[in-house]
């Protein structure tokens, strides 16, 4: 017997009641198809797709294929090859405040054994960025406040107390008092310009560029409060009240050049 075309065979849409050992789920499936030739070129196409479609991995999976398709997955999702190739933005850093170099260096090597891909480490680090960014204004704001509401408070000594605001020449005689006592207590330091500076107004500020001592404003009152009791700034005294004498251990008036001196008499 001639083999038939499947071509041409079997036309119409009773083709498959021919076939009655299929099962009602694979007659189901056919049903969709006029014809056994078009039922075939279906299956073939189908065929082809199988062997491209992902094989997701189960219990009988070997660690070999397993480890290839996390490979082939993550780098379909974006995953890089190293944690130096994440894109991390830091634009929007408020000036004077210091990046944590430390933070980035973690968090990238956190994200790639995480297998995180960019997108996501992008979409993490600006919600981030937004939240800290958010936080550090309402700092700055509840700062200011404080120190313009003690300055209502000093009236008319707040530029002696505070400093004027718009010269950063002058600085007031709580932070004097601050730098004198850091002295006293080996907490001063100078900057990269020589400038006196101390560890104990860098606690009392806000961190940032010109940073309030708003941030710390009941602790800038106990230091004018205790100022004043001690007369730090009386004339021809030191911080302690003593007689300011070159080379002793409470230093001489502030801004001299013996204030800068060790006991020993040596230049800081």
């Amino acid at each position: 017997m001639p083999e038939e075309d499947p071509g041409t065979i079997n036309e119409g849409e009773g083709w498959l009641d021919e076939h009655d050992y299929l099962s009602d789920e694979d007659r189901e499936t056919h049903s969709k198809y006029k014809t056994l030739a078009d039922s075939l070129k279906g299956s073939a196409h189908a065929i082809r797709q199988v062997g491209k479609s992902v094989r997701w991995p189960d219990d009988k999976t070997s660690t070999e294929d397993r480890a290839k398709f996390d490979e082939k997955l993550h780098a379909f999702q974006g995953v890089p090859a190293k944690p130096e190739e994440y894109k991390i933005d830091r634009s929007g850093l408020p000036e004077g405040v210091d990046y944590d170099e430390d933070l980035e260096t973690n968090f990238r090597q956190w994200a790639h054994t995480s297998k995180a891909p960019k997108s996501v480490v992008s979409s993490m680090v600006e919600n981030y960025n937004k939240l800290m960014l958010g936080r550090h204004e309402a700092m700055e704001k509840a700062a200011k406040e404080a120190e313009e509401e003690y300055r209502k408070e000093l009236g008319k000594d707040a530029d002696v107390k505070l400093g004027k605001p718009d010269d950063e020449e002058s600085i007031g005689t709580i932070k004097e008092g601050l730098l004198q006592l850091s002295a006293e207590l080996k907490l001063d330091y100078k900057d990269d310009e020589g400038n006196p500076r101390s560890r104990l107004i860098d606690d009392l500020e806000l961190n940032r560029k010109g940073g309030r001592l708003g941030d710390k404003i009941s602790i800038v009152k106990t230091i004018d409060y205790l100022l004043a009791k001690s007369k730090a700034f009386s004339e021809g005294t030191t911080l302690l009240g003593e007689p300011a004498q070159k080379g002793s251990k409470s230093g001489a008036p502030f801004g001299t050049k013996e204030f800068y001196k060790h006991v020993d008499g040596e230049d800081e």
